[in-house]
């Protein structure tokens, strides 16, 4: 006798969620209105409410429509500019408000399946790039697959910040030997990319994060801090005499890639710390008032900023800025919220830490809302989730203090 599958409705919510990350045939908007639609389809699930972010978001969203030039003033104009605040909204709902729900550590779960759906549409839209560049890669941009437009690397960088977070957050945390196998392997495949993109991105990403991810485990305990040391070292031996000895070729397929030659051959070699992205962000600065009303007053003159922050408000102007200022500070203040709160799960928080990181990293070098909407949206999900588990935290823990 045959077994019956059965798909839950959260299977299907954590399919599109899939698409959308992967921004599967340049739709990503229409997968969030899918998954939004089923949640509203689903009697039993109540649409959750954060006044803040959402007003934010929706301010982001009217400005956008208002003053951007490059707003399309038509229906698809306003699905698109309405998909971050639905993102959000989504993130709220994937909660159920029974207590024994939360008791049975569903919300973790749920929130686990979340972040790897995501994680894996964007390495799926990573990897998908670097198959159908293969033979043809020009200098250090590629060409998007979806949407047929030139990537550089930064660009690229985009898609990898969110798997980079999750691979070093399991990699720090213990799990079962095949699920740190795949964080390795996740960390391997973005590098190997990275070799022929000369991104210098990826690699301070995944530095930065996993010296977060070791101060965050080691915070444990000093058993745990020693444990961690000595795994850090063996590993780090491990991989200067792998590359040393050139096993597998290791070595030579380092040093004759476009990333080594970027920046350690002599006859073109440049400095691993120049770069033109901080005269951008003065010169935006310094004209700060020639964009109050967006319109890409800036972007004409230099191009863009390299900066979520500089970036929106040269295009929405200054209240998208206002929008996405308090937005993002609104998630640190879940992220530092999460950090400290030791009666959530130990990985949660990790996952949390290391991705957050990760993608504010991102933030900083890419105008994320010209190029890679579709992480953003993702990050309003992952936010609007995080903060429904905060609420609901607070409330069960006032619930069992009053008992």
């Amino acid at each position: 006798m045959q077994k019956r599958i059965s798909i839950r409705w959260i299977d299907i919510i954590m399919f599109f969620a899939f698409l959308a990350a992967m921004n599967a045939f340049d739709k990503y908007y229409y997968f969030t209105y899918a998954m939004f639609g089923l949640l509203c389809l689903k009697k039993s699930r109540k649409i959750t409410v954060d006044i803040l972010p959402l007003a934010m978001l929706l301010l982001l969203a009217f400005s956008w429509l208002f003053f951007a030039p490059g707003a399309a003033y038509s229906i698809l104009g306003i699905i698109k500019t309405l998909t971050y605040f639905l993102c959000y909204l989504i993130g709220l709902s994937l909660i159920d408000d029974d207590i024994d729900y939360y008791r049975n550590k569903t919300p973790y779960k749920v929130f686990y399946m979340l972040i790897a759906v995501i994680a894996l549409g964007l390495l799926a839209h990573y990897l998908l790039n670097w198959m159908s560049n293969a033979s043809s890669y020009d200098g250090r941009n590629t060409v998007d697959i979806w949407t047929g437009e030139a990537r550089a690397a930064t660009g690229q960088a985009a898609l990898a910040c969110i798997p980079i977070g999750l691979a070093i957050a399991l990699l720090f945390t213990k799990n079962n030997k095949w699920i740190k196998f795949l964080s390795v392997a996740t960390l391997i495949i973005i590098l190997g990319y990275n070799l022929i993109l000369a991104g210098r991105t990826i690699i301070v990403m995944v530095l930065v994060v996993m010296i977060a991810a070791f101060i965050f485990s080691a915070s444990k305990g000093k058993k745990e801090a020693v444990r961690l040391l000595l795994v850090v070292l063996l590993i780090s031996g491990a991989l200067i005499l792998i590359y040393q000895a050139n096993v597998l070729g290791v070595k030579s397929t380092v040093e004759n890639s476009q990333l080594y030659e970027r920046f350690f051959e002599t006859d073109s070699a440049m400095s691993v710390t120049e770069d033109d992205r901080m005269d951008k962000k003065l010169y935006y600065l310094a004209n700060f008032d020639k964009a109050i009303w967006g319109g890409n007053k800036l972007r004409d003159d230099r191009a863009f900023a390299h900066d979520i922050l500089l970036d929106t408000y040269d295009e929405g102007g200054i209240f998208a800025l206002i929008a996405m200022v308090v937005f993002l500070i609104n998630s640190v203040v879940h992220l530092v919220k999460c950090v400290k709160d030791k009666s959530l799960s130990f990985l949660f928080r990790q996952i949390v830490l290391c991705v957050y990181i990760a993608v504010y990293m991102e933030f900083m070098v890419e105008p994320i809302l010209q190029g890679v909407q579709w992480l953003f949206a993702s990050f309003c999900m992952i936010d609007g989730y995080v903060s429904r588990i905060l609420m609901y935290n607070d409330n069960l823990i006032n619930k069992e203090t009053v008992r």
